[in-house]
């Protein structure tokens, strides 16, 4: 562009995309920035959507900025609305309305979208991802609307979890549904699940493993259940489906950047394969501190990092990401959940046993945590955390901080 004044565009308002436009005004007073979302809500955390749909959250607190903090700091919010089109040589952007925008810099943080259900799925009312507040507005409404009693969740990761605990609170009668043998197939392994499932089930939620979703039963054009890969047949009124994300990768694609399964490839900096485009978020791909794997991530502040450091790299003072470790946390059904790591070997490691309503496990390689899973004992959580990311000895913590049982 010509002119002193730099104009910076960033492609998605959640995580990513809002660190990187609060940190480029940071760091300049005076550039243009545009912030663009395809959805219609000032940008919120959809890491609250399960508390707002359970009622512990008022919908006011998963917003993360006011509509004056975008006014007061001259960045210009542009919402409804989205990008078709990139056009590198030319550094500008195409939107649906067919007006065209230039870029000096531009930051891609389109983030994910739920997978679907079936390809019909969207076209039966009842259906819900929970991924985004519009869908999740549309699913209170319903639930209220309908009286709804019983529920179907498909997918037993954090998400379906959370979802399901939502609903429970919230007085519908909930079934889980998994394809795989047990709950939280990919952080767990099934000794630990068996102990994660008699918790789950102690709030009268029942649980399906080794099933899948066959075909969707209707009644009178309404929603009446599902039927099993089996044939049995699971009565629900709604259902919400919670069986991974698929990285918005589309825009750097047409444009010709590198992209691959896990998203669109990134430096240290956070720059992609053209020059003056960053990614950052969901649909990144980014390095696994522990593994070197290229890996994408899932946490909201390993987003809001990312972003951070692309802004930094277009403010011409980068900052290096180092990656991503997998450290995950949640709390549902009333006790708090806390792994590292993925895919345990044995985690025969035991730190606190496994009594009363709290236990943790360890998988060791040379005095280093390959992985651990903690449920309560929020306490230790901090420290455990710090060991595992920074590879520190596991003996030494326990000397420390742990009687072993």
């Amino acid at each position: 562009m010509n002119g002193s004044k730099k104009q910076y565009i960033i492609i998605g308002a959640s995580a990513a995309g809002l660190s990187a436009t609060v940190t480029l005004r940071s760091l300049d007073a005076h550039c243009s920035i545009i912030c663009i979302s395809d959805e219609a809500f000032w940008p919120y955390n959809k890491c609250l959507l399960p508390d707002y749909v359970s009622g512990d959250r008022a919908l006011e607190s998963i917003f993360t900025r006011p509509q004056r903090f975008f006014e007061e700091s001259n960045i210009q919010l542009m919402l409804n609305t989205r990008v078709a089109e990139i056009n590198p040589h030319e550094q500008r952007i195409l939107l649906s309305n067919g007006s065209w925008l230039a870029y000096d810099s531009l930051v891609i943080a389109t983030g994910a979208r739920p997978r679907k259900l079936s390809d019909s799925s969207d076209a039966i009312e009842g259906i819900f991802n929970g991924y985004y507040l519009n869908n999740v507005e549309s699913m209170l409404h319903y639930l209220h609307k309908n009286n709804v009693k019983q529920a179907c969740v498909v997918g037993t990761g954090f998400t379906g979890l959370e979802y399901a605990d939502a609903l429970n609170t919230l007085g519908v009668r909930v079934t889980l549904i998994e394809k795989e043998s047990y709950v939280l197939p990919h952080l767990i392994n099934e000794s630990m699940s068996h102990i994660l499932q008699e918790r789950i089930e102690r709030h009268t939620i029942s649980i399906v493993c080794n099933r899948v979703v066959e075909s969707i039963n209707q009644r009178d054009n309404e929603l009446s259940g599902v039927i099993l890969n089996d044939g049995t047949h699971i009565e629900a009124q709604v259902i919400i489906h919670a069986i991974g994300s698929i990285p918005n990768v589309e825009l750097m694609k047409n444009a010709g950047g590198e992209v691959t399964k896990n998203g669109i490839v990134t430096n240290e900096c956070m720059q992609t394969s053209i020059a003056n485009i960053y990614a950052a978020g969901d649909c990144a791909q980014v390095k696994d501190l522990i593994t070197g794997a290229s890996v994408r991530s899932f946490k909201w502040s390993d987003a809001a990092l990312q972003g951070s450091c692309a802004a930094y790299a277009i403010a011409g003072s980068p900052k290096k990401y180092d990656g991503v470790a997998c450290v995950l946390k949640s709390a549902f059904f009333g006790f708090d959940i806390f792994i590292a790591g993925k895919n345990p070997r044995t985690a025969h490691e035991h730190l606190i046993g496994s009594f009363q309503n709290d236990f943790g496990v360890f998988d060791l390689r040379d005095d280093l945590i390959d992985y651990a899973l903690i449920i309560g004992h929020r306490d230790l959580v901090p420290e455990i955390r710090k060991t595992y990311r920074q590879r520190l000895s596991f003996t030494s913590y326990r000397n420390r901080n742990v009687q072993h049982s």
